[in-house]
């Protein structure tokens, strides 16, 4: 555990170390296995008492975490928060927080270091792989020769649907059972082969030798190469899986194993890896959530001191009193209750939880951080799914990141199209009742025909430029649509020199000229809508924040001393980040094209000198680069004039003059 520790408190020092729970479930597979063959080869097994040390091994520790980060959260955490905390608590008493947590890894979830109990999702692959496999041993220990078929079967079985599902679904591979279980079976097949005597016997110290010097520096590469741009699992977990099966198939007295594994230092931690695991997160994140950004190296640090002490004493006084000692059958059904009470409990706070009547402005507020909140109704959704059944996610993993909002039924005057900018920008503008709002938008999407800027390696939003060319191919051929709003937030990350986003096109994607490639694609998607009599309002984004607008609603907590927060800085520091260069491509093109309206977006959220994400008691961002309801709202309050100047018939005298109240280029 101590390479999983280090990540999570220093990730750029160890940028592999999350390679640690890999390695992890090795051991416990092969642990776990051990035991099992051994009571099952001298006819002691038993389910009850399997189970029973299981709940004495797992849950007390767990439950002592449990309710200090409930305690923790009710103090630290606002109300929305609380609510979550009290979902994900419920799915860790459950062993069921995988789940829960792929079911929110999608285009919305909130920041992952602010989930307190994020880091359970490992402890449930591993209990939900001990729930069946003593049962399948049982059963293949019953046929005669039927445990190597059965192990190599299931290990082959789970690995091919990790290597398959890596390519289409990097979250539901990350967290799926399916997919994970074969690293705790590849120590279940390490321990039933060493138990052989061919294999036993041919284990001398040259093999030994040779087994720990690869195991050593398959763990080193593993841990300090890959890091979190590598589609993981997949077969790159072979690197870890192998490091720790050749040092366990090395033997004991192998001489990393004798002299480093061996040493007191690391016993020491070997027993504590357990409690250490499930404190050392929690911390980390609760001091994440109170500073509202990354907290300094030093609260990192201080925060890993004190797992490491909490994690000696959940060892000393916690766990090895109730693991020791008699009434084991009475431990494991206290244990058991008191575990069924938390999650009971836990799941009914997070479904039936009052917010107090002195949190509610607060609440009201924090709800909007993240996309608790939806942009869209579900009305709204239905109403766009069931005009385009056609526009189908491209991938299994596209839940939410085909944007599809109709604001009521009816014809839509005004498309939107383009990425999740108009996400941002839509429930303001849905509000307005003087025009029809049409949202066809994709993740990452710049709005412009036969363009990619989705090529991002997660097997979600590759290809999203088809959605994009058929919302362009309806804009074109729908008299109802009058009006076209682009939306592109990620323009600024094209032009920006260090930014890892591309854009490409379609009929020759080799030329990496990001800006020779966006401006023909805007002056060929311009092109088509001029040539259709569509007018134009293209938006410049908004500023992306510096800060993380969390600490900005934290500092307003009653009960946490006033502290200053940095929720704004300089207005035009956001053209610093490649907005400067982006709206000069803009520019170029916009010559050629008089009757496009520029709106820029960073007005309304800026005043003279400043740019704001939390502003006179309003949060005005949801994340640090999307707009929360507040701040759409107060955006569309200046852009609604816009679209309706842009709605009036233009005579033929007034084509080319650009709608009164515009910006009339970028700035």
């Amino acid at each position: 555990m101590a390479l999983v520790v280090a990540y999570h408190a220093f990730p750029q020092w160890l940028a592999g170390g999350f390679v640690g729970v890999d390695v992890f479930f090795v051991i416990s597979g092969y642990l776990i296995s051990s035991i099992v063959f051994q009571q099952m080869e001298a006819g002691r097994f038993s389910f009850a008492e399997f189970y029973g040390r299981r709940v004495r091994r797992i849950f007390p520790a767990l439950l002592l975490v449990l309710a200090t980060v409930y305690g923790l959260g009710q103090v630290l955490l606002l109300s929305q928060e609380r609510r979550e905390l009290f979902k994900h608590m419920a799915a860790g008493a459950g062993f069921v927080s995988n789940f829960v947590l792929w079911g929110e890894a999608d285009y919305f979830d909130g920041v992952a270091d602010t989930k307190p109990l994020l880091h359970l999702w490992s402890l449930a692959i591993e209990e939900q792989f001990y729930l069946a496999w003593p049962a399948l041993l049982w059963l293949a220990w019953r046929v005669r020769k039927g445990v190597w078929p059965a192990l190599l079967l299931l290990l082959a079985g789970s690995f091919a649907l990790n290597l398959a599902g890596i390519r289409h679904d990097a979250v539901a591979t990350f967290y799926s059972p399916q997919t994970r279980f074969w690293e705790l079976l590849c120590g279940g097949a390490l321990a039933w082969a060493l138990r052989q005597p061919a294999t036993a016997q041919g284990r001398g110290w040259p093999t030994g030798k040779v087994l720990c010097s690869a195991g050593l520096v398959l763990l080193g590469l593993a841990a300090w190469r890959l890091d979190a741009g590598h589609r993981y699992p997949g077969a790159w977990a072979l690197l870890p899986v192998a490091a720790a099966s050749a040092l366990i198939a090395a033997g004991p007295q192998a001489w990393a194993n004798r002299h480093l594994l061996s040493s007191r230092p690391l016993v020491w931690l070997g027993l504590l890896s357990y409690p250490l695991y499930l404190w050392h997160w929690p911390l980390l994140s609760l001091a994440r959530i109170v500073a509202g950004e990354t907290p300094s190296a030093e609260v990192r640090a201080a925060a890993v001191v004190a797992a490491f002490a909490l994690a000696w004493l959940t060892w000393r006084w916690l766990e090895r009193p109730l693991r020791q000692g008699g009434h084991g059958a009475r431990k494991a059904m206290a244990l058991s209750a008191l575990m069924l009470v938390l999650g009971v409990g836990s799941y009914a706070g997070y479904r039936f939880k009052a917010v107090s009547a002195e949190e509610s402005t607060l609440a009201a507020v924090s709800s909007q951080l993240g996309w608790q909140t939806q942009p869209g109704t579900p009305d709204q959704a239905g109403a766009c799914r069931a005009r385009f059944p056609e526009r189908q996610p491209l991938t299994p993993v596209q839940r939410d990141d085909n944007f599809c909002l109709l604001a009521r039924e009816g014809a839509a005057e005004v498309l939107m199209v383009g990425d999740s900018l108009g996400l941002s920008l839509f429930p303001g503008l849905s509000k307005h009742e003087g025009f029809n709002t049409l949202l066809l938008g994709a993740s990452s999407a710049a709005p412009l025909y036969d363009t990619r800027t989705t090529e991002f390696d997660d097997g979600i939003r590759i290809n999203n430029y088809r959605l994009t060319n058929h919302a362009l191919d309806y804009a074109l051929r729908d008299e109802n649509v009058k009006v076209v709003v682009m939306v592109f937030l990620g323009g600024p990350n094209l032009a920006r020199a260090d930014s890892p986003y591309r854009i490409t096109d379609i009929a020759d994607p080799s030329d990496a000229d990001a800006r020779r490639v966006f401006t023909q694609a805007l002056s060929r998607t311009l092109r088509k809508l001029h040539d259709k009599n569509k007018r134009v309002v293209y938006i410049l984004p908004n500023p992306s924040l510096p800060y993380d607008v969390r600490g900005c609603v934290a500092a307003h907590r009653p009960f946490e001393p006033k502290v200053a927060k940095v929720c704004d800085e300089p207005a035009g520091a956001h053209l610093l980040r490649g907005g400067a260069a982006y709206r000069r491509w803009v520019a170029v093109v916009l010559k050629d094209f008089p009757q496009v309206t520029v709106f820029d977006a960073a007005g309304p959220v800026c005043d003279g000198a400043r740019c704001w994400g939390f502003k006179d008691g309003q949060l005005l961002y949801r994340d640090k680069v999307h707009l929360s309801m507040d701040g759409s709202d107060r955006v569309a309050a200046e852009l609604v004039p816009v679209i309706e100047a842009a709605l009036r018939p233009v005579s033929p005298a007034l084509a080319g003059t650009p709608a009164p109240g515009a910006h009339r280029g970028p700035p």
